[in-house]
């Protein structure tokens, strides 16, 4: 029996000027499913997120079960309080006021080494803020969540670790990751879904559609 539809996009058109970014893209994820967009720089990948999470408006379609408040997004650029460390950054952000830092000390140190918890982010590497970020869009509260090319200036070692992490703490929740990465749909155990600069989806052939 098929779960529920947690996020329905139907027809969703997009221009920039002259520039046709998204042509009548239609995508249905089930709740608690992972998916991932695979494309190519350019191909609208971060234009159908911002749409979704109602930061563009489209020229048309409509999409149902987004709704503002019950949206977690991880953003392509690392969105974060550059002079908290990142023990800090993550607490900013839990839902739970009272958790206390020992808690977010030992889920980061899932993915963090032990001297990047408690510096300030300015001067973690690109990988450690991009995992720090992530870990902040794990723990915002809402059942959606959107990840934008989440491995960015990730080794292919800390790439697994970081999508055990986010499988793990993604259960329940319905996840919509965008990525360029031949092997990201599979590390991240997700349905794959390909966009082209805009023609819409196009379907990977039986075997790659398929859940891993």
């Amino acid at each position: 029996m098929s779960r529920p539809t947690a996020l329905s996009v139907r027809g969703v058109s997009k221009r920039f000027g002259l520039n046709e970014v998204l042509r009548d893209v239609d995508l249905d994820l089930e709740v608690g499913e992972i998916g991932c967009l695979r494309a190519m720089s350019g191909a609208g990948k971060t234009t159908l997120l911002r749409i979704i999470a109602g930061l563009e408006r489209p020229d048309t379609g409509t999409i149902s079960g987004a709704r503002p408040g019950d949206t977690a997004m991880l953003f392509q650029e690392d969105r974060l309080c550059e002079a908290l460390t990142a023990v800090e950054n993550v607490a900013f952000v839990h839902p739970d006021r009272r958790i206390s830092r020992s808690a977010i000390r030992r889920d980061l140190a899932e993915i963090l080494p032990d001297h990047g918890l408690d510096r300030p982010v300015r001067q973690l590497s690109g990988g450690m803020r991009r995992r720090v970020s992530l870990a902040c869009a794990m723990h915002y509260p809402g059942h959606l969540l959107l990840l934008d090319e989440p491995f960015t200036g990730l080794d292919p070692g800390t790439k697994e670790v970081v999508a055990r992490y986010l499988r793990e703490r993604s259960r329940g929740r319905t996840v919509l990751a965008a990525s360029h990465g031949e092997q990201d749909a599979e590390l991240l155990g997700a349905r794959t879904l390909r966009l082209s600069a805009g023609d819409g989806w196009e379907p990977r052939g039986p075997e790659e559609a398929e859940k891993t």
